[in-house]
C-alpha cells in the first residue's frame, strides 16, 4: 500500500483553555456573562487529555483498520495581550503515553508522541486569525513537503481555542467562527475551509467550578492536489473530505478557564493518484476519534 499518499492535513486536537468574565442581569431576569482570557492570564493550568479512535483505510481490495489510545499531560498560559490588541497563548507538551492495535498486535504509536517536550507561542489577531507562531523546533516536514509545524499551528488556533464573542452571552446565544486555511506541499497544496459554531446551553456548577456549558460544532472541508513519491515512483493526487465534530465544554467564568470539555470527532475523506506509469489508485480514509478534557492544576503566579 502507498502508505506515502496518506496526507492527512487535519489535526484533531478538541477544545481547551477560554473564558473567565463579569456577569450581569438581563430586565428578563436571564444571567448574562461578558467572556474574557484577563481573570487566568500568567497562570499555568495542567490539563489532562484522553483519546480512543478507530481508523480505517480502504484501498481497492484491501483494507487495514487501527486502533488508537492516549494520554497527555499539557501546559497552558495565556500571556496577555500585546502593544496592538493581540492575545498571546503558550502551550507545553508533557508526557504522552500512546498505544495502537492494528491485526491484533499492540504497541506504542510513536506518531502522537511527537510533540512531548515541545512548545508552541500563538499570537492571535482581533479576527482570530493567526498571526505569528513560534515553537516546536522538533518538528520538521513530512514526506509530502508539508510543514508539521505550520499544521499544528493553524490547528491550534482554529480547534483548540474557543474564539470568544464580542458580546455578553446568555442561555441560547450562538456565535461561530469561519477560517480558510491553505498549507504548500513540496508540489502542491491543501486547503482546509473551517466552521466552528457554539451555543450556550446553560449555567451550572461543575465541582464547585461556576461553569457556563457550551456545546460546540465544527465543520471542516478538505481539498488538495499534488505529486508525491512512495516506492520510488512519483504520484500525482487529488484528495477531498468532510470532518464533522461535536463537543460541549464547561468554562469557569469567574477565574478565566476551562474546566473541562468532550469531543467526538467524524473524519472521512478520499484520494485518487496515478503514477508516471498510468497506475490509478483509489484510496478511502475513515476515523472516529472520542477525546476527553480536564483541568488537573492551577498554578498560580507569584505576586510581587
Amino acid at each position: 500500500m502507498k502508505s506515502a499518499l496518506l496526507l492527512i492535513p487535519l489535526l484533531v486536537v478538541g477544545c481547551a483553555v477560554t473564558s473567565g468574565g463579569k456577569g450581569e442581569i438581563t430586565p428578563m431576569g436571564e444571567q448574562k456573562i461578558m467572556l474574557s482570557y484577563q481573570p487566568s492570564e500568567g497562570e499555568t493550568l495542567i490539563y489532562k487529555t484522553e483519546s480512543n479512535g478507530i481508523v480505517q483505510v480502504f484501498v481497492e481490495d484491501y483494507s487495514q483498520t487501527s486502533q488508537t489510545h492516549s494520554t497527555s499531560i499539557d501546559t497552558f498560559i495565556y500571556l496577555g495581550e500585546d502593544s496592538v490588541g493581540q492575545k498571546r497563548f503558550k502551550f507545553s507538551f508533557g508526557e504522552i503515553k500512546a498505544t495502537k492495535i492494528e491485526q491484533g498486535e499492540i504497541e506504542t504509536d510513536e506518531t502522537q508522541k511527537e510533540l512531548e517536550g515541545e512548545e508552541l507561542l500563538l499570537t492571535i489577531g482581533k479576527d482570530w486569525e493567526l498571526k505569528q507562531w513560534r515553537g516546536l523546533e522538533g518538528i520538521g516536514y513530512d514526506e509530502s513537503g508539508v510543514d508539521r509545524g505550520e499544521l499544528i499551528a493553524n490547528s491550534y488556533t482554529a480547534f483548540t481555542l474557543v474564539h470568544l464573542p464580542d458580546s455578553a452571552i446568555h442561555k441560547g446565544f450562538g456565535w461561530q467562527q469561519k477560517f480558510s486555511l491553505k498549507l504548500d506541499t513540496r508540489k502542491g497544496t491543501t486547503e482546509q475551509q473551517i466552521t466552528k459554531k457554539y451555543k450556550v446551553r446553560g449555567f451550572t456548577v461543575e465541582d464547585d467550578h461556576n461553569c457556563a456549558e457550551i456545546e460546540v460544532d465544527v465543520t471542516v472541508e478538505v481539498s488538495g492536489e499534488g505529486i508525491t513519491e512512495a516506492e520510488g515512483e512519483k504520484y500525482s493526487y487529488w484528495s477531498e473530505g468532510e470532518g464533522k465534530g461535536k463537543g460541549k465544554v464547561y468554562f469557569d467564568y469567574q477565574n478565566g478557564y476551562l474546566y473541562k470539555g468532550s469531543t467526538d470527532w467524524i473524519i472521512d475523506f478520499e484520494i485518487t493518484s496515478e503514477s508516471t506509469s498510468g497506475e490509478t489508485e483509489h484510496l478511502t480514509y475513515s476515523q472516529e476519534t472520542k477525546q476527553t478534557h480536564r483541568l488537573k492544576e492551577v498554578l498560580h503566579q507569584k505576586k510581587d
